[in-house]
């Protein structure tokens, strides 16, 4: 009788007979439901939600029952930026100590990542209030402590935690989800070719070749190595900062070649003047392709060691600069050597 109904009230008339009137058999419970097309009524629940309730009868409250309304919550913006699996071994530490995962908000609002939870490869779960905001990372280790001595210019308030497990070395899934089990993403990695092979314990992590972590994470030509030795933790990889000119390690004086000037243009911009143009473009002499081109021993920042090191290899029969003594093309540097 769905036809019958009209815009308004209407009027619903139920006749019941029974045999007789001092029968009690007779029981008629009505109902009459109708809602209006494309009309939203009661609570719409946008977000994973626990309800607690309870029924009033007789003037008698029943017991509080609750119950949790789970609604997935995709997170596109949130994307995974590098991955370090199999660091290199030091001295006195296994390279397993110093494995993380970086991942970096791309969108314009911040978000929430509370109830988040590595569920395969690592075990974590985002602690409640963790919030990420716009462009910025943050990183999961496998050992704190030892991370900060390697990486001690690395802000400790971008570090979320410390997952359980380690990465495999030899590659395996990684699964990230929600707290409704909708998957963030999910993607396998590995060791073998044609994945970089510079990652597999030979100091550099896996960066996505795009900087926000998009395309198909699964198809290893997707990934690179990353620039920087051990990686760039915090930040976007140097790499994709764009094309640059070639540049050999060391060149502080922008000369072309490597030579006991540059150690003396090391010594005078570190201990007698500031305003000493840098090789290439950058706020300071410790970040970009700046840090990439001077830091000879690879320890991530620019210092007195850098020039010794230097002296060293040139008269002392010293290792080479980490990157080498070839030309490099390096992003925001000008064009200064050709072998």
């Amino acid at each position: 009788a769905r036809d019958l109904l009209r815009p308004g009230w209407n009027v619903l008339a139920l006749h019941g007979l029974n045999s007789s009137s001092a029968s009690t058999d007779m029981l008629i419970v009505p109902r009459l439901d109708a809602l209006e097309a494309g009309a939203e009524y009661g609570i719409v629940i946008e977000d994973t939600t626990t309800v607690r309730a309870r029924a009033r009868l007789n003037g008698e409250w029943s017991a509080l029952t609750e119950a949790v309304f789970k609604v997935p919550r995709p997170i596109d913006a949130l994307r995974i930026t590098e991955l370090m699996y199999h660091p290199r071994d030091d001295e006195e530490v296994d390279g397993d100590a110093y494995e993380f995962l970086e991942l970096k908000n791309t969108g314009d609002s911040a978000l929430d990542l509370t109830g988040l939870v590595f569920s395969q490869g690592i075990s974590f779960a985002f602690p409640e209030g963790t919030v990420l905001g716009p462009n910025a990372f943050l990183l999961i280790v496998s050992d704190e402590a030892a991370f900060s001595r390697r990486y001690p210019r690395v802000d400790p308030s971008i570090i979320a935690g410390v997952y359980s497990g380690n990465l495999s070395n030899t590659g395996e899934r990684i699964t990230l989800v929600d707290g409704t089990g909708y998957t963030v993403v999910s993607f396998r990695f590995d060791d073998q070719p044609p994945w970089p092979s510079e990652a597999d314990g030979f100091g550099r992590s896996l960066v996505p070749l795009d900087r926000d972590g998009g395309g198909d994470l699964e198809n290893p030509f997707s990934w690179r190595a990353s620039a920087f030795p051990d990686g760039s933790p915090g930040e976007d990889d140097p790499g994709h900062l764009g094309p640059g000119g070639r540049m050999r390690p060391g060149d502080f004086n922008r000369d072309g070649g490597l030579d006991v000037s540059d150690a003396v243009a090391y010594l005078r911009f570190l201990f007698s003047d500031r305003s000493f143009d840098l090789p290439c473009d950058g706020p300071d002499v410790n970040s970009g392709s700046n840090l990439l081109l001077l830091d000879l021993n690879g320890d991530s920042r620019v210092d007195l060691a850098d020039s010794i090191y230097l002296l060293g290899y040139l008269f002392g029969n010293g290792p080479a600069p980490t990157l080498g003594t070839a030309c490099i093309r390096l992003p925001g540097c000008p064009d200064r050597c050709s072998r």
